[in-house]
């Protein structure tokens, strides 16, 4: 949905996440503005959390039949999807 979406881009700017020059090398975004991984950080602000699964489930249903139609699973017997929030 796409106000799920805008909604993870307003968090990210509300939340002051920007790339910039000062950025470490080879450190994610949020880690260099915030000093903790994502989800450290999702743990203990749960408005944000909210905001962020409710986008990343928007984003899943956007680029899942992209996967599912897109590529060609006969070889395999088994398939296991990996990840979630």
């Amino acid at each position: 949905r796409f106000e799920n979406w805008t909604a993870f881009v307003r968090f990210n700017r509300r939340e002051g996440l920007h790339v910039d020059d000062q950025q470490p090398a080879g450190q994610p975004a949020f880690q260099a503005a915030f000093g903790v991984p994502v989800f450290d950080y999702l743990e203990h602000h749960p408005d944000s959390e909210k905001i962020f699964q409710a986008a990343m489930t928007s984003f899943s249903g956007v680029f899942a039949p992209m996967l599912a139609n897109g590529y060609d699973y006969k070889p395999f017997k088994t398939i296991c999807d990996v990840g979630g929030g």
